[in-house]
C-alpha cells in the first residue's frame, strides 16, 4: 500500500513541474516572438523593410515544444509552415519564414534566437537560407521565483 501511494505521488509530482516547465517555455517563446515582431515592425516603420514583409508570419516547427500555439499579436496572424498552403510557383520563389534557431540554457540563462530567412523548394529539393537573427535573453531570479528578460 505504501508503494502504490509513493508511485502515484511520485507521478502527480512529475507532471505537475513538467507542466509548469513547459508553461513558462511556451510563455517565454511566446515573449521572444512578440519582441522579434514588435522589432521587425519598428523596422517597416523606419522605412528599412518593406511592408509585405509582415503580411504573413510563418515560422518552422523546428524547437518548438509539440503543444505550442500562437496567440495573434496586434492583428498579425502567425502560423507554422504548411507546404500544402502554397503553390508551387510560390516555394519555387521562396517563402519568408522565422525559425527558433536555438533554445540554451546555461546555469540561470535562457537564449532564445530567432532566425528571419527563406524556405523554397524546387523539385525534391528543400533550400533554407538564414538571414538576421536576434537572441532574447532572460534570467532566473530566485528571489522573485521567475524569469526576467534582460
Amino acid at each position: 500500500m505504501k508503494q502504490t501511494i509513493v508511485i502515484i505521488t511520485f507521478v502527480f509530482c512529475n507532471m505537475f513541474c513538467r507542466a509548469q516547465v513547459t508553461n513558462e517555455l511556451t510563455a517565454l517563446l511566446s515573449l521572444s516572438i512578440e519582441k522579434h515582431l514588435s522589432s521587425k515592425e519598428q523596422l517597416v516603420k523606419e522605412g528599412v523593410l518593406i511592408r509585405s514583409y509582415l503580411d504573413k508570419i510563418v515560422f518552422l516547427k523546428d524547437n518548438f515544444p509539440s503543444d505550442f500555439s500562437f496567440v495573434s499579436k496586434d492583428g498579425y496572424k502567425v502560423s507554422f509552415f504548411d507546404e500544402s498552403q502554397y503553390r508551387k510557383s510560390e516555394l519555387r520563389k521562396g517563402v519568408r519564414t522565422f525559425r527558433v534557431s536555438s533554445i540554451v540554457l546555461n546555469n540561470d540563462l535562457l537564449k532564445v534566437t530567432i532566425v528571419d530567412g527563406i524556405l523554397s523548394k524546387r523539385g525534391g529539393n528543400i533550400t533554407l537560407t538564414g538571414g538576421e537573427s536576434s537572441t532574447y535573453q532572460y534570467t532566473y531570479r530566485c528571489d522573485k521565483k521567475r524569469w526576467e528578460a534582460l
